[in-house]
């Protein structure tokens, strides 16, 4: 990730919902991770931290729903394809990864 584009690569779509999350180990990788594919709750994990961070650094965040709950309807029935987050329950979809450029890491 660059500096100034806080990109995810897309997840390989053959591994979304097969391979196990390699941080737990208790769950399949749904969504990209910062530096590996990650399930719903190591996603959001890794995702508040890295917002917090950014946040106490002064930098600006675009805040991520992501996650095993939905933070709109509290609904549970949610899933992700690797690049895109949804919630069966109230209909709100969320791109995660955009797979640009910048989401190449140097």
């Amino acid at each position: 990730m660059s500096a100034d584009h806080d990109c995810l690569r897309p997840v390989d779509p053959g591994i979304v919902g097969v391979r196990p999350c390699p941080r737990c180990q208790q769950r399949t990788v749904k969504l990209p991770g910062r530096y590996e594919p990650l399930c719903l709750d190591c996603f959001a994990e890794e995702r508040t931290a890295y917002e917090r961070m950014l946040i106490a650094n002064g930098r600006p965040v675009a805040g991520q729903i992501a996650g095993p709950e939905c933070l709109g309807c509290g609904g549970t029935d949610v899933d992700a394809d690797g690049r895109t987050w949804w919630c069966l329950g109230c209909g709100i979809v969320s791109g995660v990864a955009c797979g640009c450029a910048a989401g190449t890491r140097p």
